[in-house]
């Protein structure tokens, strides 16, 4: 499958939440990967270079504020 322009980073603390979104999104033919925590992301993001970010703003460790700032000081 080409996944080009279909890889989505899913960023959401409540392990049931990210779950169903991850699987939803997989069932409709997305690459997905997820991340527990706003450090998590980071790391994910740099790793896997999403096309699109689902981020919760409410995150342990660093917030998604936080995380959204850094994704954009980082392009």
């Amino acid at each position: 499958m080409n996944t080009k322009g279909k890889s989505i980073l899913v960023v959401e603390d409540d392990e049931k939440i990210r779950n169903l979104v991850s699987l939803y999104l997989m069932n409709e033919g997305y690459e997905v990967w997820e991340a527990k925590d706003g450090e998590d992301a980071k790391e994910k993001f740099l790793q896997y270079d999403p096309c699109f970010v689902i981020l919760d703003l409410m995150l342990p460790k660093t917030s998604g504020e936080e995380v959204c700032n850094w994704g954009l000081l980082n392009e």
